[in-house]
């Protein structure tokens, strides 16, 4: 009895550390002192309001700093910059007095910094022509960040699929359930790539709509003008002549190294230039064979494509989501970008339309084609990674 009760201490013992480690960071946030360079919005840094920003004065030193509350330590920071600007210098201050220097604000428009048991960290602008500028600052002690909190991970050199769009939210208005299937229920390694998006507060958006789907991955911004057009030639004017548009294209392909690339209509959708764009630069550059590509996708697939059609199922329920459907995911994910709700178009044919999330609709989320396959044709037609051979690294 007493061997019993020994081994089961040591189980214990050891698996406390275990359940320590695992639970959710307290949110220091509300408890902490801030100060700053510039006072008078110093409120907006912590105020939960995301368009009320809080942004230094320009050609001058910015800084602020926060202080732990009595008795606690930082151990992580999280910050919704405003823009990708100049470089910030962060100086912490341990709970035993060391002082630590790094850079930020270089990589993630939403980042979180994991910190030493900080007692104090102060964030200086390093160019005085600049300004320091956040939309939001939260801070976590020990433990790991709430699930809002969106810790990103740079894309890995290899990639099961990459989902090739011209603009934010076209990836669940055109491609349905592809995000969170792929991510969620098969936990495959995706990269979503968008050809334009110069608009601050869309990037918020789109982060926060690719957090909501299940993809952690940060995303590809290829950063091409996004202009309203309905002609293909239109798109690549825009985008500085279709050499400059495939170039980039080609090099973003070698960055991901997808096995499979899943892209939009070659024609529009509903007749836009940059929807064509998109899915004929993919064609272009995967089907020609003579280009020089250190790494070729297996296959490629367009949405609405009428060559060896496909049909993907959205509406079956994911495993460990409470009932929740891949669409239903991707319905939640095209919430987020706000300023795109309730907005409309119509077609050439003068037919108007609100943009939504809806499978079998005007624009059929779920009906693709294979445009390319160096692995044979679909069987079962219901899989994007059918017949894909896992390739090296």
């Amino acid at each position: 009895m007493r061997r019993l009760l020994f081994g089961l201490f040591l189980c214990l013992f050891f698996l406390f550390p275990l359940v320590s480690c695992a639970e959710t960071a307290e949110e220091l946030t509300d408890s902490c002192h801030y100060s700053a360079s510039d006072t008078s919005k110093l409120f907006r840094l912590t105020d939960g309001k995301t368009k009320q920003i809080f942004e230094g004065r320009a050609n001058r030193e910015n800084w602020i700093e926060i202080t732990a509350p009595q008795g606690k330590a930082m151990a992580g920071l999280y910050i919704l910059w405003k823009g990708y600007t100049s470089p910030v210098t962060m100086e912490v201050t341990s709970q035993t007095g060391e002082v630590s220097i790094q850079e930020v604000n270089a990589h993630f428009l939403h980042e979180y910094i994991v910190l030493p048991q900080a007692k104090k960290v102060r964030l200086v602008s390093t160019d005085k022509k600049g300004t320091l500028a956040i939309l939001e600052l939260r801070v976590f002690g020990e433990g790991h960040p709430p699930e809002d909190v969106q810790v990103w991970q740079d894309a890995p050199d290899k990639n099961d699929l990459l989902v090739f769009v011209a603009h934010p939210d076209d990836e669940y208005i055109f491609l349905g359930g592809t995000i969170p299937y792929y991510c969620v229920e098969r936990k495959l390694q995706v990269v979503v790539c968008y050809m334009t998006c110069k608009d601050e507060f869309r990037l918020h958006e789109l982060l926060n709509g690719l957090w909501t789907a299940g993809c952690h991955t940060y995303p590809e911004l290829l950063d091409f003008e996004d202009k309203l057009c309905s002609q293909l030639k239109t798109a690549y004017k825009y985008w500085g002549g279709i050499d400059a548009a495939l170039d980039g294209v080609a090099q973003m392909l070698e960055r991901t190294r997808p096995d499979v690339v899943i892209t939009q209509d070659t024609n529009g959708e509903y007749g836009h230039g940059g929807h064509m764009g998109v899915a004929d630069l993919s064609l272009r550059i995967i089907r020609d064979e003579e280009r020089t590509l250190s790494f070729r996708p297996q296959k490629l697939y367009l949405h609405l494509f009428p060559e060896r059609p496909i049909m993907m199922d959205w509406d079956q329920p994911l495993t460990d989501m409470n009932g929740l459907t891949s669409l239903d995911l991707a319905k939640q994910a095209f919430a987020c970008h706000v300023s795109q709700q309730g907005y409309s178009h119509e077609t050439r044919s003068g037919k108007k339309f609100r943009f939504e999330v809806v499978s079998h609709g005007m624009f059929d989320n779920a009906s693709f084609g294979l445009a390319y396959s160096s692995v044979g044709d679909d069987v079962y037609q219901n899989d994007f990674m059918e017949n894909v051979i896992p390739s090296l690294p």
